[in-house]
């Protein structure tokens, strides 16, 4: 999962037979935790919108299915190599099919102006369609750690704009006292 400044990672991964396939799925994983900060995952309160579901819990791993197809094909589109990998890396673990209703939902996302509101938008529908797909790339969401990081930034950007505002101040009253020196 990621917080949306670090991306925490299993101390191992060997969920495929090769070591250089669990290095192409390390690299899969990261590219797809990385593609959630770069590309918005979370620039919706995602604990504010699952909570408006009878089960945010089942809401959140639809959402975070809706979010990987979405984010699949932005990264098909911008690192089609790494796509390639990603797609033997499904195939190889059976992950590679989608029921119709999930193929119509990854067609929708895979517009190049799809947003993480168009997953939201799609989650009233897909959360009521069969099981959401998960892919052995996807992470996990955890809202919280995101919200946790987010606050704390902000805490610090404030900060610093404190700091960075009291040093301009200062200067502000040393050029003054120069100019009527």
């Amino acid at each position: 999962y990621t917080d949306s400044e670090t991306i925490f990672l299993p101390n191992v991964i060997a969920e495929m037979e090769t070591a250089e396939d669990n290095f192409r799925l390390a690299k899969a994983l990261v590219a797809m935790l990385w593609a959630q900060t770069r590309y918005g995952s979370f620039r919706i309160d995602i604990s504010q919108a699952m909570a408006t579901y009878a089960e945010p819990k089942h809401a959140l791993r639809v959402f975070s299915a809706l979010e990987t197809l979405r984010l699949e094909a932005i990264i098909a589109r911008e690192l089609p190599g790494l796509h390639r990998d990603m797609q033997r890396l499904k195939t190889q673990l059976k992950q590679d099919t989608l029921s119709d209703t999930w193929h119509a939902h990854a067609e929708a996302l895979a517009r190049p102006d799809a947003t993480v509101e168009d997953s939201l938008r799609l989650l009233a529908a897909a959360i009521e369609d069969s099981a959401p797909p998960a892919f052995c790339f996807q992470g996990e969401l955890r809202p919280d750690a995101v919200a946790q990081c987010m606050h704390s930034r902000i805490e610090h950007e404030k900060m610093l704009l404190r700091v960075k505002l009291a040093q301009l101040a200062e200067e502000h009253t040393h050029q003054e006292q120069e100019a009527t020196s």
